[in-house]
C-alpha cells in the first residue's frame, strides 16, 4: 500500500486555511464590533451634547426675556477639558425696512460652539444648529416668529463674556434690552429685509422656508454664507394727477402758448426748457423746478414678480410673436415682444389683462390695442424689466374707449420710453417708473430692433418722444424727459384718479403689518 503525500499535504493546507479564515472574520466581527460601539458611543455623546445646548437656550431665551441684572447658572455638563467656546464674528443680521434710510438692526453675531468629533454644536442667535461638513440642521428655531399673523418678532440674543466656557456650570446674566422699533412698530404698505449672514445660513433658509414661506427667500448666496428674506409689500407712491413728474430735466421743442407741445403741468427735480402750457396757463405756472421727488422705484417688486410667475402654471406663457388677442388673465413672456407690422390687442371685456414682461417692448409698425374696457371698467397693466420704443407711421398704442388709463406700463429706475416717426394716435396710456437718478445706458428696444427714428438728440434722456407727429396722451412718471420736432403731449384728466398698483400673481412675499424688533445683551460666563 503507498502513501499520497499529496493528498496529506492538501489536507494539512485545508485545515490551515479553514483556520485562518475563521480567524480572519473573527479579527473582523471584533473590529466591525468596536466600529459599531464607538458609533454607538459617538450618537450618544452628540445627544448629550445636544441635550446641553438645547438647556443652555433655554436658559438663555429665559434670562434673555427677564428684567435687567437677573442671574441664572446652568451645568452645561460637557466632557473633556476644553469644554464650549464663545466664538465674535461669527456672522451678521441686518434689518431694513423700505420707509427708513438705515437699517431698524444691523447686529453682529457671536455663537457659542462645541466640537465633537465631525459634528459642531452651535447656540447663535436663540438657536441651537448642528453643522456635519456641508450639513446644517436647526436643533431649535429661532425667537424670531411670525406664524402667518402678520406679526414679525425678531429678538436677537448677543452675548459678551468668557471666550472660553468650562464645560461645567456656567452663569448667565441680563444686562439690558435695546429696542430700536420701540416707537414705530406699524409698517403695513412696507417691505422688511432680513439679511443674514453665517456660518449656519442654510439653516436659517431651512426655518424660513419651513415657518414662512418660499416666496419670502429672496436669494441665497452659498459663497458669502448668506440669505436674504423679505416680508411684506410696498404700496405705491404717487398717482397720475400731473402730466409729467422727472427724475431729471424736461426740454422741448417750440411751440407757445396754447399749441406748445407740452400741454400739461411739469413736476421735475431739474430744469424745465422750452415752451409749455396747461389749466394754469403758461410757462411757469405751469412748471416745479428744483422739486422733491420721493417715489420708490419698483426694480425689486417687478423682478421678483417676474421670477415667480415663470414657475406658476396658473399663468399663460405663450403669445405668438406675430400677435394675439389677449383676454382677461395674467400672462407671462420670458423675452421681448417685438410687433413688426402686428397687433397685440388685450381685451378687457371679462376683465383685467395683465402682461408681465422679462424683457423690452419694440413696436416696429405695430400696434397695440385695449378694447372693450368701457363696458367692464377693466384695465391693461404690462410690467417690463427691459424698455420699450416705437417706431414708424403705424406703431401706436390706443384705447378704444380714448381713456388712457386703461392702458398703464410699469417700468423699473432703468426704463426707458422712445417715440419716433409715430402718427397720430401715437401713444394712449400711462406710464410708471420712478427712480432717484437717470437710468445709464442706452433704449435696448432702440438698438436691439434698429428703431433710431425714435432716439432723441440729447442721448441722456429717458423719455424721447422723438420724429414724427404723434401724440402721448396719458401721464408719465420716469426719468429725464425730451419731447421735439412735431410730437405733443397731452395730459388726459381721466387718468387723474388711477392708483400704481402691482399686479397680484397669487406669489407674493406674505404681508406684515407690525414689527417687533429688539436686541437681549447678556453675559456668559464659567462659573469656576
Amino acid at each position: 500500500m503507498t502513501f499520497d503525500r499529496r493528498r496529506a499535504q492538501s489536507t494539512v493546507l485545508a485545515v490551515v486555511l479553514l483556520v485562518g479564515v475563521v480567524g480572519t472574520m473573527s479579527i473582523g466581527l471584533v473590529l466591525m464590533a468596536n466600529a459599531s460601539i464607538e458609533n454607538t458611543q459617538q450618537a450618544a455623546e452628540d445627544d448629550r451634547i445636544e441635550q446641553a445646548f438645547l438647556s443652555l437656550d433655554g436658559h438663555v431665551d429665559a434670562v434673555a426675556r427677564s428684567d435687567n441684572g437677573t442671574t441664572r447658572s446652568v451645568d452645561l455638563e460637557l466632557s473633556g477639558n476644553e469644554g464650549a467656546v464663545r466664538k465674535e464674528g461669527t456672522g451678521r443680521i441686518v434689518v431694513n425696512t423700505s420707509n427708513r434710510s438705515s437699517p431698524v438692526i444691523d447686529q453682529p453675531l457671536g455663537a457659542i460652539e462645541y466640537e465633537s468629533g465631525e459634528t459642531t454644536l452651535a447656540y447663535q442667535a436663540g438657536a441651537v444648529w448642528r453643522n456635519s461638513g456641508n450639513d446644517t440642521t436647526m436643533v431649535s428655531r429661532p425667537d424670531l416668529d411670525y406664524r402667518g399673523r402678520n406679526t414679525l418678532t425678531l429678538p436677537i440674543t448677543s452675548f459678551e463674556g468668557d471666550e472660553h466656557l468650562s464645560g461645567g456650570e456656567v452663569t448667565i446674566r441680563k444686562n439690558r434690552t435695546v429696542s430700536p422699533l420701540s416707537e414705530v412698530t406699524f409698517v403695513e404698505g412696507e417691505t422688511v429685509t432680513i439679511n443674514i449672514t453665517s456660518q449656519y445660513y442654510v439653516g436659517w433658509e431651512q426655518y424660513f422656508r419651513e415657518n414662512v414661506n418660499d416666496v419670502a427667500i429672496q436669494s441665497v448666496d452659498h459663497d458669502e454664507n448668506r440669505v436674504i428674506v423679505q416680508l411684506g409689500q410696498r404700496e405705491l407712491d404717487g398717482n397720475f394727477e400731473t402730466g409729467v413728474v422727472a427724475a431729471g430735466d424736461v426740454d422741448t421743442g417750440n411751440g407757445g402758448g396754447p399749441n406748445a407741445p407740452l400741454q400739461s403741468e411739469v413736476i421735475t427735480t431739474g430744469t424745465f426748457s422750452g415752451d409749455i402750457s396747461c389749466s394754469s396757463g403758461s410757462g411757469d405756472d405751469c412748471v416745479t423746478e428744483g422739486a422733491s421727488v420721493d417715489m420708490m422705484a419698483l426694480d425689486g417688486a417687478i423682478q421678483q414678480r417676474l421670477r415667480t410667475a415663470s414657475g406658476n402654471a396658473s399663468i399663460e406663457t405663450t403669445i405668438p410673436s406675430t400677435g394675439a388677442t389677449l383676454d382677461a388673465g395674467t400672462y407671462y413672456v420670458d423675452d421681448d415682444i417685438y410687433l413688426d407690422g402686428s397687433e397685440l390687442e388685450l381685451d378687457l371685456e371679462d376683465g383685467n389683462v395683465t402682461l408681465l414682461v422679462n424683457g423690452s417692448l419694440a413696436l416696429e409698425n405695430g400696434n397695440i390695442r385695449v378694447t372693450n374696457g368701457d363696458a367692464s371698467d377693466s384695465y391693461a397693466r404690462v410690467y417690463t424689466n427691459g424698455d420699450m420704443a416705437m417706431s414708424n407711421g403705424n406703431a401706436a398704442v390706443t384705447v378704444e374707449d380714448d381713456n388712457p388709463g386703461r392702458f398703464q406700463m410699469y417700468g423699473t429706475s432703468e426704463f426707458q420710453f422712445a417715440m419716433g416717426q409715430s402718427n397720430n394716435p401715437g401713444f394712449q396710456g400711462v406710464i410708471y417708473a420712478p427712480r432717484d437718478d437717470p437710468a445709464s445706458g442706452q433704449n435696448d428696444a432702440v438698438d436691439e430692433y434698429g428703431l433710431s427714428s425714435a432716439s432723441c438728440d440729447d442721448p441722456t434722456k429717458d423719455i424721447c418722444i422723438g420724429s414724427g407727429s404723434g401724440t402721448v396722451s396719458g401721464s408719465i412718471i420716469g426719468g429725464p424727459m425730451e419731447l421735439h420736432q412735431s410730437t405733443t403731449f397731452e395730459y388726459d384728466s381721466q387718468v387723474r384718479n388711477i392708483e400704481p398698483r402691482l399686479p397680484d400673481t397669487g406669489v407674493v412675499p406674505p404681508p406684515i403689518t407690525y414689527l417687533h424688533a429688539s436686541v437681549h445683551e447678556v453675559d456668559i460666563e464659567s462659573a469656576d
